[in-house]
């Protein structure tokens, strides 16, 4: 996993599309949010426990390549995790789906309920809770 920092953030949990047109108005290209569509891991575990994290992010044509994932501390117990790829056309992307999938490892240091905000959408964010005893 590649961590992005906060900028990133924004692209993960905005539409932070930029786009470039050529002489007949057909070429994009930018970062953006690619969806989430599944998401993994205990519900409980012990505190100092490494926990697995799964998850795969899903474009819907082959324009969209590079997908990353970023798990960024809002504060102790709260955390955001999404996803962005790069978008690039000429007006000649198939119906492929692209995927982006990674497991990374996450160890809680303190015992209570960890909230995970993963990013389903640009503008739907869904809620996932470990609890560490």
């Amino acid at each position: 996993m590649k961590a992005f920092g906060y900028i990133s953030l924004i692209c993960v949990i905005t539409l932070s599309t930029v786009s470039c047109l050529n002489d007949n108005d057909s070429y994009y290209q930018g970062q953006a949010t690619v969806p989430i569509t599944e998401f993994a891991m205990p519900d409980t575990v012990l505190v100092n426990q490494p926990v697995e994290i799964q998850a795969v992010a899903e474009a819907p044509n082959t324009c969209w390549n590079n997908v990353q994932f970023a798990l960024v501390k809002n504060t102790e117990f709260n955390y955001t995790f999404g996803a962005i790829g790069f978008y690039q056309s000429l007006d000649n992307c198939q119906l492929v789906t692209v995927y982006g999938d990674t497991t990374l490892i996450f160890t809680p240091t303190q015992t209570g309920e960890y909230i995970f905000g993963v990013v389903k959408t640009s503008v739907l964010i869904e809620n996932d809770t470990l609890i560490v005893k």
